[in-house]
């Protein structure tokens, strides 16, 4: 049986157990990262703050071929987590995945495409109420143009 601590009480001070790691590939035409984080939220020894998924990950990979293409790529893992709410005591897990592809001029303006959440991946806000109302963003499309003033 799965159990949920539901009593909300102001806590003085929070502890945490964690490791984060990350790896890093950096030259002048790919750039790449990978990051994985463990964290370990308590108030009381055996009182685990359970809204904070425990493990995170993130990974990215930049690709610049000239001083006037940039495309990205960056994805999000979250893990399941649990819920003070009765009603949805589990959030699953979701991985977002964004990219970008940006065209520099000479003249400091920047042209981009912008995809965020590339896979429409159906994530939500932790909550102790109702977490259906907390659904975060889904698929967007931004097309964009910057001028970068010197």
């Amino acid at each position: 049986m799965l159990k949920i601590n539901t009593a909300w009480t102001n806590a003085d001070t929070i502890n945490l157990i964690g490791i984060e790691t990350e790896l890093q590939y950096l030259r002048k035409v790919y750039q790449a990262y990978i990051n994985y984080t463990y964290t370990y939220f308590y108030d009381k020894p055996d009182n685990r703050i359970e809204e904070i998924a425990p493990h995170t990950c993130n990974a990215g990979f930049t690709f610049t071929p000239n001083s006037y293409i940039t495309a990205t790529i960056r994805c999000n893992y979250i893990s399941e987590k649990l819920n003070a709410n009765s009603l949805y005591p589990i959030i699953d897990d979701a991985l977002i995945c964004n990219t970008k592809i940006s065209f520099n001029s000479q003249q400091n303006i920047q042209w981009f495409v912008d995809v965020r959440n590339i896979f429409n991946t159906e994530y939500y806000h932790s909550s102790n109420r109702n977490v259906t109302a907390y659904r975060q963003p889904q698929r967007t499309i931004l097309l964009g143009l910057t001028w970068h003033l010197e």
